[in-house]
């Protein structure tokens, strides 16, 4: 009977074995920026899993995302959710191929930015997931703010000498922040310049347009004691959120996902004379960088699927993006559970920002989409590097510490 028995547990453990090794694998490098990462993805991982279990899904998360080198340009996945500012670079490379048809003739609609972001040479090559851009955040109880329409407007809502309380919290240091910053104030002064058909013309240190350069010299002056300069709070990252939610500055100036540590800030204990956030008086407008037309930026993360992939591999792949952009999935990610603050990140499709039960838990997304369906994208080979050298420029040169 002992021979038997452990002959019984050796082919049990084979077969295991086996089952495991068995299984598909399939390799998605995800998008690694957005509040609580490590408990979305472990969730994504395990449900996706659950429901195809002969799959092996491994999520990766580049911590060098954006760099040229050792990037998501040089990452080896089946699946990339790449910034769309890399598509036309992917394609260059022959890293993704155009997106099966059946993944884009869905009921979804998408938001402006997602949908012109997603092609190239009228080929659609990813599919959108979520889109980003800077907006500014004040109490809506503030008359004032909720009527700024220009930098010019800011300027004055603001006033000289700001206080710790009346001053605007922005972060104003980092080649990538501002040379998006660039990028967005070039959308505004296109849009009464019509000085070229796409702002990326002008997305080159050769050809930077020293006016948007200079609307963003005149931030500065408009934070408490030149708060937007400071490296220890730009390193920082959470910083002017936590500010903004212990009840100084007028306005902030973030993405829409920083106010998942604006409001996990707020709901901690605060004292009285703090005079805290309330988070239900969030107001939301865009940000502006020009004294005349508005047009922000969006930036739009989508899925790619790699150039080579085929066959079993590639149903296994599709299978992937299509649940990710499923209405459960979109709540997973959307729906806080108790205690914990919306991650507010910008859905990538137009039904998700009317949803019952993402609004119960997170109202906020019909006042953001409004500012979103009006976002445009900047896309060109390169550009995000030739941004980040601008913002380089800028930094360096232009801004005072």
């Amino acid at each position: 009977m002992k021979v038997n028995f452990f002959l019984l547990l050796f082919l049990v453990s084979h077969l295991l074995g086996f089952s495991q090794s068995a299984r598909r694998q399939l390799v998605a490098s995800m998008y690694p920026y957005i509040p609580n990462a490590a408990d979305f993805y472990r969730k994504l991982e395990t449900e996706f899993e659950r429901i195809n279990p002969d799959v092996d899904l491994v999520i990766r998360l580049n911590a060098n995302y954006y760099e040229e080198v050792g990037g998501i340009l040089e990452e080896e996945a089946d699946i990339y959710e790449l910034d769309c500012i890399f598509l036309e670079d992917f394609v260059a490379k022959k890293k993704i191929q155009p997106l099966p048809i059946n993944l884009f003739l869905t009921d979804k609609f998408p938001v402006a930015p997602a949908l012109l972001s997603t092609y190239f040479n009228r080929t659609k090559y990813a599919l959108p997931h979520w889109v980003c851009g800077n907006f500014l955040f004040y109490d809506k109880n503030d008359s004032v703010m909720d009527k700024v329409a220009t930098l010019k407007d800011l300027e004055n809502a603001i006033g000289e000498n700001p206080t710790i309380k009346n001053g605007l919290l922005v972060d104003l240091k980092g080649a990538a922040s501002l040379g998006e910053m660039y990028s967005d104030g070039l959308w505004d002064l296109c849009a009464y310049t019509q000085k070229a058909y796409s702002p990326s013309v002008f997305c080159t240190v050769e050809k930077m347009d020293m006016e948007v350069v200079k609307n963003i010299g005149r931030l500065p002056k408009l934070t408490y004691s030149n708060w937007g300069r400071v490296e220890e709070y730009h390193l920082e990252g959470e910083f002017y959120a936590r500010q903004f939610a212990k009840g100084n500055g007028r306005a902030f100036v973030g993405y829409s996902e920083a106010l998942y540590n604006v409001i996990t800030a707020a709901n901690k204990p605060c004292k009285a004379e703090e005079n805290c956030l309330n988070p239900a008086n969030i107001g939301i407008n865009t940000f502006i960088l020009a004294d005349k037309a508005n047009i922000p930026i969006g930036w739009t993360d989508a899925f790619g699927l790699d150039a080579q992939l085929s066959g079993q591999k590639l149903s296994d792949a599709e299978n992937f993006l299509t649940f990710c952009i499923s209405d459960a999935i979109y709540k997973m990610a959307l729906i806080p559970e108790s205690g914990e603050a919306p991650r507010y990140l910008l859905p990538a499709y137009k039904e998700c920002y009317s949803d019952p039960e993402i609004l119960k838990k997170a109202p906020l997304y019909s006042d953001f989409f409004p500012i979103v369906e009006r976002m445009m994208p900047i896309s060109a080979r390169r550009i995000a590097f030739s941004l980040q050298m601008i913002g380089e420029k800028i930094d360096k040169e232009y801004l005072r510490d």
